[in-house]
Parts: structure tokens; sequence; C-alpha cells
């Protein structure tokens, strides 16, 4: 609408206006509706016409687009396919098996998470190319062509079943890796565990060939073939096994049969596996354990010790020296380290270091120990030796399952700690302020993980919900194994009311004022009745066992990391198991540890007999008289001998006991007569122990 118009219109309005104020008395009311009619018809005719003339006159602009929004090309997606993208895969390698479809357990791996690059244009050769590359530094006898494709899926190993020519590549890859690991099997057979030692584990078996030295490598100056035990002949021995080692201003030295002695009159010693030390100035230095030889075979050493560490990542080079100087070659101790224990793998962290001399009064036994190991001066990496104070006794192993049995025993039964509640077989960390701030259970785990790493009998007094809590960190899967002993009396009370109790029962449940703050202690919001008994039964005793306790037992699980230990409870729990849950001591299981020697059929009768008769106190006061522990350690033998004897004596450090033929024989004379010598060895200091 252009000036014009509107004067046009304004012109219009004032002329109406004027004639209508002229002739107010005469005119009708009708025609003031009138103009305002006239007038907005006019407006509406001018708006009209100026919109039609925009519409003729100006083109129609380009649509705008936001600015931030990216344009469709429905040609980009096609090409975005055929691009090369590179796809980062979690790689596990798992060892040999017969079958084509078996559990995924710890026990089936050799390597856990490698991590691979993979591209999704490559073919089968490529992508085992690039495997061999990724493991080639951890496992090197192992080539692209000695492992197949499996799938893991539900916690099981399937292989599966192809044609001849049936390729690997990418796409097919990713099918047997869904959104997991991708696991690939060994194809070569391992050969069985050597007889006589303690532990055998079907997948655990000997390393092929192709990791070993050949038989023209020399790992010293010798042109002749030599073995990792052995010392080069140009390098003469400075001990014997019939004689101790001399020692240097820097310290002792440490000599065994089997390795040199590590000091020199004339000079500082030389470096052994149990220690640092200096070269001698009187000739090269024997840093290390094999002696001088080529880059390229201390090059096949360092390779070899790496390998070692790959598979026991626990075991510190000075170890594997150590260990190598008892065995003739590193395929047998190959062999003998995948034999082993999970608990005798941890020993042999330790047991290559000397042993460190702590001397303890039995009466303060809890807070010497606890001082000791908070000292910063002490090294939980070395052995202890134990001496008791005011007591006679040379330690050989016996004092220190004492020591440790007499610790566990005081601070999980002694009020003055107050850690622990439950029963005495399935005990329950206590969890509050002040626990909690000092972190004793921190120093707790440290002391059994060295406990468990000098082959001990560990802490065998936990309920299976807390060590299942222990071994998995996770609830859910520890409350698997809760049972109603395990909960307080309190909570038993009202568990035993809510399971046999009707509507009615349970309506007056829900009016108790103690029961009702049970409910919302532990954050309980369903309402009791019989559906719903249940899952308040099962709240209650999640809450009372476990949650409450959680600050407790993670900070039990920080000091167990010592020495790797919790690493080895986590892949291996089964065989760690009876290291923390041991039940209740009865008398077959003390005589299923019993070896006879020097007998006859009616002394071993009688020695049964007599055992079959004492209490759970007795059991664990003949099994301290004997072991030096209350609790025979697994694989462990409690040796009886009838032989010509003054008394009825016992070496705690041999584990066994000398009984005189006199009494043997008669049940009546036998049990006395164990009772008495026993009870004077519990409250008296005899040289019982040797």
């Amino acid at each position: 609408m252009n000036d014009e118009e509107l004067d046009q219109i304004r012109n219009i309005v004032r002329e109406e206006m004027a004639t209508q104020t002229s002739t107010q008395s005469s005119t009708p009311t009708g025609r003031i509706p009138n103009l305002i009619n006239r007038t907005r018809s006019m407006i509406q005719a001018a708006a009209t016409s100026v919109c039609n003339n925009t519409l003729n006159t100006t083109p129609s602009p380009a649509r705008q687009t936001n600015p931030h929004r990216d344009r469709i090309s429905f040609g980009s997606s096609k090409r975005k396919k055929s691009e090369i993208k590179i796809i980062p895969v979690v790689l596990a390698v798992l060892k040999y098996r017969k079958e084509d479809e078996y559990p995924l357990t710890s026990d089936c791996f050799l390597l856990s998470e490698v991590h691979i690059n993979l591209t999704t244009a490559m073919n089968e050769s490529e992508i085992r190319i690039a495997i061999k590359s990724a493991i080639g530094s951890k496992l090197p006898f192992v080539s692209k062509d000695d492992f197949k494709f499996v799938k893991g899926i539900n916690k099981r190993v399937i292989v599966p079943t192809t044609s001849a020519d049936y390729s690997f590549a990418y796409p097919q890859v990713k099918k047997l890796m869904g959104s997991g690991k991708l696991y690939i099997q060994l194809k070569f057979q391992l050969s069985p565990p050597e007889s006589g030692d303690e532990y055998t584990d079907d997948d655990s078996v000997e390393l092929p060939q192709a990791l070993f030295p050949r038989a023209s490598t020399s790992f010293g100056p010798s042109t002749s073939t030599s073995s990792l035990s052995g010392t080069s002949p140009s390098r003469p021995s400075t001990s014997s096994s019939s004689g101790p080692s001399t020692s240097s201003a820097s310290g002792p030295s440490t000599s065994s049969a089997s390795g040199p002695s590590t000091s020199s009159p004339s000079g500082p010693s030389t470096s052994s596996p149990f220690g640092p030390s200096t070269s001698s100035p009187s000739g090269p230095s024997t840093s290390s354990l094999y002696g001088p030889s080529s880059s390229s075979s201390e090059d096949q050493v360092i390779s070899t010790v790496k390998t070692i560490q790959e598979i026991f990542p626990w075991l510190s080079e000075n170890c594997i020296q150590f260990m190598s100087t008892q065995r003739s070659d590193v395929n047998e101790l190959l062999n003998h380290l995948l034999t082993l224990s999970p608990q005798k793998l941890l020993s042999c962290q330790i047991e290559c270091n000397p042993k460190q001399r702590i001397v303890v009064d039995k009466e303060f036994i809890v807070e010497e120990c606890i001082s000791s190991y908070k000292d910063p001066n002490f090294d939980i990496n070395f052995p202890l030796r134990i001496v008791f104070r005011g007591e006679p006794g040379v330690d050989a192993g016996g004092l220190l399952r004492e020591f440790y049995s007499l610790f566990f025993e005081k601070i999980c039964t002694d009020r003055a700690f107050d850690l622990f509640e439950g029963d005495g077989s399935a005990l329950m960390p206590k969890s509050n302020f002040n626990i909690c701030m000092t972190e004793i259970f921190v120093t707790l785990g440290k002391i059994v993980a060295h406990n468990i790493c000098q082959n001990g009998i560990g802490f065998p007094y936990l309920a299976p919900a807390i060590f299942e809590y222990i071994a998995h960190a996770s609830v859910p899967h520890a409350a698997l194994f809760l049972t109603l002993a395990d909960a307080n009396l309190g909570y038993q009370h009202y568990i035993a009311q809510i399971s046999n109790a009707n509507e009615d029962e349970l309506a007056d449940l829900r009016n108790d004022n103690d029961f009702m703050s049970i409910m919302q202690e532990i954050g309980e919001t369903c309402m009791l009745n019989l559906t719903t008994r249940h899952q308040v039964i099962q709240s209650m005793l999640v809450h009372d066992v476990l949650v409450k306790r959680k600050a407790s037992l993670d900070q039990f699980r920080k000091g167990l990391s010592t020495l790797n230990v919790l690493k080895i409870i986590e892949e291996n729990p089964k065989q760690m198991r009876h290291l923390f849950v041991e039940g209740p001591l009865n008398a077959e299981k003390v005589i299923s540890h019993i070896v006879f020697k020097n007998h006859d059929q009616e002394q071993c009768d009688t020695m049964r007999d007599v055992i079959r008769s004492f209490n759970s106190d007795q059991l664990a006061q003949f099994c301290s008289f004997v072991t030096g522990s209350p609790v025979p350690s697994v694989g462990e033998r409690l040796h009886v001998e009838f032989t010509q004897s003054p008394a009825i004596t016992s070496s705690t450090c041999a584990q066994g006991i000398v009984v005189p033929p006199i009494v043997s024989r008669e049940f009546n004379l036998l049990k006395p007569a164990l009772l008495a010598v026993m009870d004077t060895a519990s409250f008296s200091r005899n040289f019982n122990t040797m």
C-alpha cells in the first residue's frame, strides 16, 4: 500500500466524519456502522492490490538452509561402505583342547588380552599375519598357521566346522567375534606334566621346542653345549655344598649347592640371583647367571626370560634365574612351572630371597606382627624366620606356621580387637568408622598374602559368601552363596518369622517398629506380604552379610593384591578356595593327612580311634602340637612314627610326632598320654618344636 492510497483513505474518512458531525442531530444511528464497514472494505481492497502487485513483480527468494546442518547426499552412503576402515580388536589366545565345545575358564587362557588393529578389507592370510605380529613377542613359538579361529559365547568355546575352502576373511571373523573378543586356539598338542609334581592341570602342559635354544647355542664361553643351570668351565665356582660361603664388607653372602657363592676375599662380591652386587676388580664381571657370552646368546637368554615372564608375570628375572639353577634346561623349568599349583607359583616369587629375622613375644603377637608389617624397613618380598622371645627353637618352618596360626587365632577371637563376627569357621569382617579409617584390613590382607606366598595355611576362617566376593568383587555373585547362618541373630529371628508366617502374621510384622527400622536400614521399599517376603529375606541377607561390610572387604582385597595374590585368586578361585574357606575341623579330615611310619595295623587303628574320640578343640590342639597350626595345610602330611622313645615328642618343622610303643597299642593309655603332652605343650614353653 503506497502513500497516495493511504492519503486517499484518510481524506474519505475525514469527509465522512465532518458530514457526520454537521448533521449529527438528523443522521440516523445506522450510518455509523455503515461508515465503519465502508472504511474496512476500502482498506482490505488496498491491501489485496498491494499483495498482488508484489507477487507479480518480486522474484521468489532462494530457499534458506540451516548453515549448521549438513546437506544430505544420497551417493555418499555408498562411498562410505566402500571405504577401508581400521577396527581395533581385543584378542585372546587359548590353549589346545581336543573338544569342539568346552567351558571357557581362566585355565583355558595363554594370553587373555591382546590389542590388535584389523581392516575391513583383510583376507585370512593378512589377519593371521597381523595376529602373529601382535603375539610374537609373547609367544614367539607360534606361527601364523599354528592357531585356528573359535567362537566364545555364553562362557563357552565352540570350534566351528567349516569346509576345506572356507576362508576367515574379516566379515567371517567379525561374525565369530560378535561384540566381544576374538578367540584363537592353538593347534599343537602339549606334552603331559611330569610325574611326582603336586598339582596337575590338564590344560597346563609343556611348550613346544621351537621356544628353546638349539643344541649349538652356548650360554658361556665354552664351545660345547651348556644348559641354563650349569656354570662355564672357564668360570670357577667359589662355593661348595659342604661349607658356608664367605662374606664381604657389604653384607653376608648366600650360597647353595646348585649355585655359585657371591663373595670373594679379593674384592667385592659378584652378583647372584639372591641380590645385587658389583664386579670383581680381579676379573670380568659375572653379573649374568649364564656367564660371559656373545651378544646373540645374551639376546636368546633375554628373550627366554621375557617369555617366561609373559606366561608367569609375577616372577622376577632374579627368581627365574634362581629356579633355572635347579633345572637342567629351560624346557624342564617351564614344564615344572606349568605343573605347579597356584599357591606354589606364588611362593616362587620370594623363595629365592634370603629370610628376614623377626623376634616376637607370643603374649603381644598381634601388636608386634602388625608393627613389623607397618615398619618402613620391612620388605614383604623376603620370607620370614621367626624367633619367639624367651623360647628355644630354630625355625625350619614349624615356628613360622605357629607364628601365623597364633596371630590369626588371636585377631579373630580376641574381643579387644573386635574385627570379626560370626561362627568360628565362617567369619565375616566388621565394618565401622574406626575400622575403615585405620585401614587395619589392608594390613591384614598383606599379612595373609605374605603367609600364602610362604606356603602357609592362608586364612581359612571366612564364610563362603565372603570369599566369593573377594574372588569376584561382585555382590550379586556372592549372594548366591549366602546362608541363613551368616546373618546376625536379630536378622535370623525375623527371617524365620517371615518364612513361616501367614498373611495376618505378616501384617503384625508390618506394625513392628523394630522390623520396620530394619526395612528402612536395608533400603527395602516394597510392602511385606506373601508375594514379596522372599524378596525381603534376600534383601536382609545381602545387606547384613555383604553390603554393610563392603568397605572392609574392599580394603582386605587391596591388601591381598600384594605379591599378586589377589590376581591369582581371581584367576583360580577353585584352587585357592581352601586357603580361605576350610569349614569345621573333624577327625576324618585329620586322619586323611596322617602317614604312619614303623608301625603295625594295631598301632595304626589305636591312633585312629584316639583321634576319632577327640572333640573339635582337642583336634585343633593335636594339629598345633604336630604342625604348629590348628588347621593342617592342604597337601601336607602329618607323620606318626612308633619307635623306642622315652616320651611323646613332636617336630612342627618336620610335621611329625613320635610315640613310644609302650602306650601305642592301648587306647586307655595312648589317649591320656596325648592329652597330657598336648596340654603341657599348650600352657608351658617346652622344646617340642625344632
